[in-house]
């Protein structure tokens, strides 16, 4: 299986429902404060609260009657603890350090321990939370009775989200808390409420219209905390998992899993101990299961952890083509697990196999959580593949090992070859699922409490595939290698199609696995977990199942309208051709990443790729909407005779260029030529032969690989960056906001009206367009494109957009006027 280089700690995650924003593929880099906004405005509409504290310790922790007591009692942990020593801290340093030594001097248990991890610099975690714990067992199932020699809290070790049970974020004022009990009333700089402020509390609080901060200091904290939890789901084995929010004297206790998280409310331990101090006494206390940890994992043995460590060093001795830096993990401090794989096909049937560290992990809380390992199957002593992941349960949706059953059996080629798979089951023989949709779900009159969330928040099962190891598309050396490979994708879209009525929806560089043929590399097609039946018409009541993709590589039509909800728009289903589509930005990305080429694109528009302008909610989940970069990429024809080493590739790009350009543009030359045209590139099958035709004529070089190419950013693309940025913050309550245009369509396609722009700033070089009815003469320099009524757009400086454009014979086309007028 292909696999990504796996991310840093503390990036940015994708949007886990309609065009996922994938930053393995982000072009223009956000700061710190950036990127935390950003994840925090993505956990908006999957949260939960504000919960009542004890509703939340009563309905998500073990009764403390039916846990083991040991040592000091519950009564008399309360009634020893006193917090009022955190008053008096006038920094979040001091804060931390006040109450990590509060909370050991209440002796709760020997098994708990403290580390303040802001006292000592990490090399490896930069990112981390201010507080973390540990209870002194290990973290993975059946061990919980092995209990670790006890050490002293201590201040100065180093932090790890490795073993780290419980992380902690401490804030000295209100307004830095990432939620809210009473959104009514605004959030002050204090961590204590006026009396004025209390009255007001007491007089709204039945009127919740969100459990979260709306300003941009609560979005920052809010992704902040949510990073934490997102590197702690990814580098352990958890169902859930559990956070502490310390805010001056009060603080929040927050519960995560892949569906969502939950917040209680805020409650002032420093008066009312009890709260807090049950919470940490039933967390030493407690099982696996209350914990969240995994019970399908344990600690490899001394013998099992030398097998791996042997075999990996065979499968590099013997890998075929030099692998990425980021397969290697055989230097990572991960510890090593053995981990279970239940096979569907077989009740009863469980493999295990050995792994480390993961080579890629997500980049959201709430989501599918997938993680890719190398894993050594002591069954037949190899290194094979381990996918582990969540996916939606809904009727109308099948887990990715139905969808390699249905391939596979349909005689399907071009696919990973799966060895077993199937839900990852319980204690009882159940399979692991989430609970925070549930509490999202019920009846008002049963959560008096909750503030109106999201009512498409979706129930994630827990699943695992073993499968055959697969090269990376990174180990191709020519671009002639990567249009026969890209021939065999097209051939397994076009199989999954006709034989299986399956269609991928979700085509991207990672996806795509290499394979040696006796003729040189073959092409295998990955991840088919977004995949569904051709035939399947969209749910009213769930739209966000059927219509997936990354943006980066989504075709136009999706990008303009995600959602597909359009009512003009006939078909509202991901077709086919959107497939297609994706196969082109896909080819063209992996052509500028790494071969070479003295293209502007690397400099100029590298915003081609990035331009999803910002997530937009309506009625439903974060949708990323664009398409407007590349529409004006293609219609400019910016992708001809691109200065690539190789000259069949440049006409290869600029063909398919063309074809697309036609696709979206061509009624305007007549309707024979285009249906010719969206015929063929319907086809798959079509495509298939177009890309090996190309590979079979021309002199490819044999090997035009070049390092990794960055797309370096310019003046236009950093003001293109703080348009999105400012996007981001309006979503989190603050007015900065440009509006988002949408490409309007015509006819079947995509349609471009002109109307007269106006000069933008002189150093970014942009336009800025009413989206008013305004004639323009074909060989004006103004020329622009059509917006739907009362948007605005700041579009790149079109100089030379006319001379393609009369080229092509449709200079009409700038001035027609609006079709639905």
């Amino acid at each position: 299986m292909a696999l990504a280089p796996s991310p840093l700690p503390g990036i940015p995650p994708r949007v886990q429902t309609i065009g996922r924003f994938d930053t393995r593929f982000i072009q223009v880099k956000l700061k710190l404060d950036q990127r935390r906004i950003m994840f925090g405005t993505e956990m908006n509409p999957y949260t939960v609260g504000p919960m009542p504290v004890k509703t939340m310790i009563g309905g998500l922790m073990p009764d403390p009657k039916t846990v083991r007591t040991e040592g000091v009692s519950l009564e008399r942990c309360v009634r020893d603890a006193n917090f009022k020593a955190v008053l008096q801290a006038k920094t979040e340093l001091e804060l931390q350090q006040t109450f990590a030594e509060c909370l050991r001097n209440t002796n709760i248990s020997p098994r708990l321990v403290t580390y303040n991890t802001s006292a000592k610099v990490d090399p490896i975690f930069a990112e981390k939370p201010d507080l973390a714990f540990k209870v002194l067992f290990r973290l993975s199932a059946g061990s919980e009775d092995e209990d670790e020699e006890s050490d002293d809290n201590d201040d100065s070790s180093s932090f790890d989200f490795w073993r780290t049970l419980l992380g902690a974020e401490a804030k000295k004022h209100n307004v830095a808390d990432p939620f809210a009990d009473n959104p009514e009333e605004p959030k002050s700089g204090k961590a204590t409420k006026s009396k004025k402020s209390k009255s007001k509390t007491k007089k709204d609080s039945s009127i919740l219209r969100s459990s979260i901060n709306p300003t941009s200091a609560g979005a920052s904290s809010r992704g902040q905390v949510g990073m934490y939890s997102n590197t702690q789901f990814g580098f352990q084995h958890r169902r859930h998992l559990w956070q502490l929010i310390i805010i001056g004297p009060n603080a929040r206790l927050v519960y995560y899993d892949r569906s969502g998280l939950i917040s209680s409310e805020s409650f002032n331990y420093t008066e009312d101990p009890e709260a807090l101090v049950t919470f940490f006494w039933l967390l030493s206390r407690m099982d696996s299961e209350y914990l969240g940890c995994d019970s399908t994992v344990r600690d490899a043995t001394v013998e099992e952890m030398a097998d791996y460590a042997e075999a990996l060093d065979t499968f590099f001795a013997d890998a075929l083509c030099k692998l990425p830096d980021s397969y290697d993990i055989r230097s990572s401090d991960s510890p090593i697990y053995a981990v279970q794989v239940h096979d569907e096909h077989s009740p009863g049937s469980v493999r295990e196999v050995i792994i480390g560290a993961p080579l890629t992990t997500t980049r959201a809380v709430a989501g599918r959580g997938t993680r890719v390992y190398l894993a050594y199957d002591p069954n037949d002593k190899k290194i094979r593949v381990l996918k582990d992941t969540w996916y939606p349960v809904h009727p109308a949706f099948k887990p990715e090992t139905e969808i390699y059953g249905l391939l596979t059996n349909a005689g399907v080629t071009g696919i990973a070859k799966v060895i077993c798979g199937g839900d990852v089951l319980s204690g009882g023989l159940k399979p692991q699922e989430t609970i925070v949709q549930d509490w999202a779900t019920r009846p008002q009159e049963e959560c008096p409490w909750r503030a109106p969330c999201a009512d498409y928040m979706r129930k994630f099962r827990h699943l695992r595939m073993l499968m055959d190891f697969v090269y990376p598309v990174e180990c191709l050396e020519s671009s002639y290698a990567l249009t026969k490979v890209l021939a065999d994708i097209c051939e397994t879209i076009h199989l999954a199609d006709s034989k299986a009525g399956v269609v991928h929806r979700d085509i991207t560089p990672r996806h795509i696995g290499l394979v040696k043929k006796a003729s040189g590399w073959g092409g295998i097609l990955l991840d088919w977990d977004h995949a569904g039946l051709k035939d399947f018409v969209l749910s009213e009541e769930w739209p966000t199942v059927f219509c997936s993709s990354t943006t980066h590589f989504m075709s136009i039509r999706l990008l303009e309208d995600p959602a597909l909800k359009r009512a003009d728009q006939g078909d509202r289903s991901h077709q086919l051709v959107d497939d297609m589509e994706a196969v082109f930005w896909t080819f063209l990305w992996l052509c500028l990443q790494y071969f070479k080429h003295s293209s502007p694109l690397l400099g100029g528009d590298e915003n081609l790729f990035d331009e999803v302008n910002y997530p937009k909610r309506n009625e439903g989940p974060a949708l990323w909407y664009g398409g407007v970069t590349k529409l004006n990429c293609l219609v400019r024809r910016q992708l001809k005779d691109l200065p690539f080493e190789s000259e069949p590739l440049a006409a290869l790009i600029n063909s398919l260029s063309a074809k697309w350009n036609l696709y979206y543009m061509g009624e305007e030359l007549g309707e024979d030529r285009f249906r010719e045209c969206e015929r063929q590139l319907q086809d798959p099958k079509w495509m298939a032969t177009y890309f090996d035709d190309a590979a079979r004529n021309g002199s490819w070089p044999s090997n035009d690989r070049s390092d990794y190419q960055e797309f370096v950013p310019t003046p236009w693309a950093k003001s293109i960056k703080d348009r999105n940025v400012a996007q981001t913050l309006f979503l989190s309550g603050r007015k900065e906001n440009v509006p988002m245009p949408t490409i309007r369509r015509a006819a079947s396609r995509m349609g471009l009206q002109g109307t007269k722009g106006k000069r933008g700033r002189e150093d970014d070089q942009l336009y800025k367009f009413s989206g008013k009815k305004t004639k323009t003469q074909s060989g004006s320099s103004k020329v622009t494109y059509w917006l739907r009524s009362g948007k605005t757009y700041k579009f790149p400086r079109p100089s030379g957009l006319t001379g393609p454009i009369k080229a092509l014979g449709i200079s009409k086309l700038l001035n027609r006027g609006d079709p639905d007028n």
